[in-house]
């Protein structure tokens, strides 16, 4: 393999860490499919552009081959990207050590990331959460979901608002005061994916599961 081939097949690979790096970044920002498709589909557009170029200005001759070079090497790419967005999506999630030269980055110190900062998408599995109300010794479903974004929002997390279900503690939920009743955690053997359909209370993406937790609220009333 002479030298022009591996400094060609180098630049290749430095163009798709490029590209990897801002396929990543984009379609794990964008919250709606739609704009994930857009982005995806003009990135494919701009990796295929400079595709086409390199071997434009490389010194091989491959005459009429160069719309086919381009289009294999782009689809690959673009496989390339998902993947690897997949396979590096945990690290999203890691802590990010603190810079510059205040007291906190000289001890080493690290920065959590927010639960805000993501959503079901970026997350490929969570717990399922089924809530129910208690009235009059009736149970009524009032929320079930395993959608990170909707769960999170609902328990407050997203306001960092701290709170737990435990038995005989109150807890706030969607503007109510309750007092909890119970909590049963379920260990599923399975990855449930909804292929059977949910409950008509569900909210958000089927986001798959394998814990499934219950809970039993009683709203606190003050007749005061």
């Amino acid at each position: 393999m002479d030298f022009e081939l591996l400094s060609f097949l180098a630049l290749l690979l430095v163009v798709f860490y490029i590209y990897k790096e801002i396929y990543a970044f984009y379609t794990n920002k964008e919250k709606k499919k739609s704009s994930v498709r857009l982005v995806s589909f003009i990135s494919a557009l701009g990796l295929s552009y400079v595709i086409y170029n390199l071997l434009k200005w490389s010194r091989f001759e491959l005459e009429d081959s160069e719309i086919i070079l381009t289009v294999v090497i782009t689809i690959s790419m673009w496989l390339g990207a998902w993947l690897f967005k997949n396979i590096d999506m945990p690290s999203i999630f890691s802590a990010v050590k603190i810079e510059g030269n205040s007291i906190t980055s000289a001890l080493g110190q690290h920065e959590y990331k927010r639960v805000s900062d993501f959503t079901s998408k970026q997350i490929p599995f969570y717990v399922r959460f089924t809530v129910y109300e208690l009235i009059d010794n009736n149970e009524k479903m009032v929320f079930d979901s395993s959608d990170y974004s909707v769960i999170n929002k609902a328990f407050g997390a997203f306001e960092n608002i701290q709170q737990s279900f435990v038995r005989g503690d109150e807890f706030e939920f969607k503007g109510k005061l309750y007092s909890t009743e119970f909590v049963k955690v379920d260990f599923v053997g399975i990855i449930d994916d909804y292929h059977m359909g949910h409950s008509k209370v569900y909210e958000g993406i089927d986001t798959p599961y394998n814990i499934q937790v219950f809970i039993k609220l009683k709203e606190i009333i003050n007749n005061q």
